[in-house]
């Protein structure tokens, strides 16, 4: 963090590219006036009589719009939107997402409806008979393990997390060993909520299924809007999770084994934009126009 003159604007860098801008006058104060340019992504961060910041009172205000993410989608483009009745996004089946012990699995949400089941909702992302992230008809996260790769001794898990229909949410997995833990919104130090689990399979038996995203090949369909999905082969920090759900990745970073972020302007492609480059199939759209993601 570097500080100018007191004419000058205070610019700090953030991994989603917006530029905070704080202009210092003449008296500390900890009082503050903020505005917001759509157009630029620009935050003007200013003391409310305009005098100069007290730092400590500036820096606490700064990292609380940067990590309080209850409400909005990080990157509002675009997202792929699903009709919770047959659409879904297939993605042929690779090694890389053959995750087993330790790995991470993140999307952000919008639910516009309960889901093509009236009970199990519609699937967010997942691999059948191996791993699955869901929201139900109730609102409620849950997930799916199989350890033995075929189904036989899975079960789904309510994480007790729910998100409304209507909101933005980012929902991520990681799991460590047998032990699972769901951050929304990137867990309680960043406004969200957290819930773990112990005592789940230590590890996963591969199989050949599909990896799909907002449902599976004939049930289970999402209603609502997905970004930013990601397959992560490593367990991820919760403030490694903080730091990239805003943020637009390179493709190489360290583990990120898949990420569709499904905001291709239109199309049947789904591009993966990481370095295994396994692209998927939009399947059953009746419109591929990928949708304003507020």
């Amino acid at each position: 963090m570097c500080y100018r003159s007191t004419e000058q604007a205070l610019a700090l860098p953030h991994p989603s590219q917006i530029k905070w801008l704080a202009l210092l006058r003449n008296q500390v104060v900890s009082a503050f006036k903020i505005s917001y340019d759509a157009s630029t992504k620009t935050f003007t961060i200013v003391p409310s009589r305009g005098l100069i910041a007290d730092r400590t009172a500036l820096e606490t205000l700064i990292k609380t719009i940067a990590y309080n993410n209850s409400s909005d989608n990080p990157t509002p483009d675009r997202a792929l939107a699903f009709d919770g009745v047959n659409d879904y996004v297939s993605i042929s089946d690779i090694n890389a997402l053959d995750v087993s012990d330790n790995f991470t699995l993140e999307a952000w949400i919008k639910a516009t409806g309960n889901g093509s089941d009236v009970t199990t909702g519609g699937i967010i992302l997942g691999k059948q008979d191996s791993y699955q992230l869901a929201r139900f008809a109730d609102g409620s996260i849950r997930y799916s393990l199989s350890a033995a790769g075929d189904g036989s001794v899975d079960g789904w898990i309510n994480t007790g997390i729910s998100v409304s229909i209507g909101q933005w949410a980012h929902v991520a997995l990681v799991k460590i060993g047998t032990t699972i833990t769901i951050y929304l919104n990137g867990g309680s130090s960043a406004g969200g909520s957290e819930a773990s689990f112990s005592t789940q399979p230590s590890s996963l038996i591969a199989n050949a299924s599909n990896f799909t995203i907002g449902g599976l090949a004939n049930t289970q369909y999402f209603a609502g809007s997905l970004s930013d999905v990601r397959v992560w082969n490593v367990a991820r920090t919760q403030s490694q999770v903080q730091w990239a759900m805003r943020a637009s990745l390179s493709g190489s970073e360290s583990g990120l084994v898949g990420a569709w972020d499904l905001k291709e302007a239109s199309g049947n492609v789904a591009t993966d934009r990481s370095s295994s480059a396994n692209s998927g199939v939009l399947t059953s759209f009746s419109s591929t126009t990928r949708t304003m993601g507020s």
